[in-house]
C-alpha cells in the first residue's frame, strides 16, 4: 500500500520507519548524511520542506506536507486495508 508523499512522489506504507519535522538541528544532519551518501530522495518540487521520512533501507525522503497530514493518509490506508 502506498501513500502520495507529495508531487507524485509515493511510498510504501510499509517501509515507513519515521516521520518528524525538518528544522531540528539532529534532522538536518541526517539529511546531509543521507545526501552525502546519494540515499536522500526530494518529492518537494521546490515547494518548503515540511516533513521528513526515514525508510527501512536507510532512505531520506522531503516532503512538503506536514508530518500530521502524512500521519492521517497512513492512518486512513491502513484503515482502508482493513476491510
Amino acid at each position: 500500500m502506498m501513500i502520495s508523499v507529495g508531487y507524485e512522489g509515493y511510498v510504501a506504507v510499509s517501509k515507513i520507519s519515521a516521520i518528524g519535522p525538518p528544522d531540528s538541528a539532529p534532522m538536518k544532519k541526517l539529511r546531509k548524511e543521507a545526501k552525502d551518501k546519494g540515499l536522500l530522495v526530494d518529492f518537494t518540487k521546490g515547494h518548503p520542506t515540511r516533513s521528513v521520512l526515514f525508510l527501512e533501507d536507510n532512505r531520506v525522503y522531503l516532503s512538503a506536507f506536514q508530518p500530521g497530514t502524512l500521519v492521517s493518509r497512513i492512518n486512513r490506508a491502513l484503515a482502508f486495508a482493513k476491510y
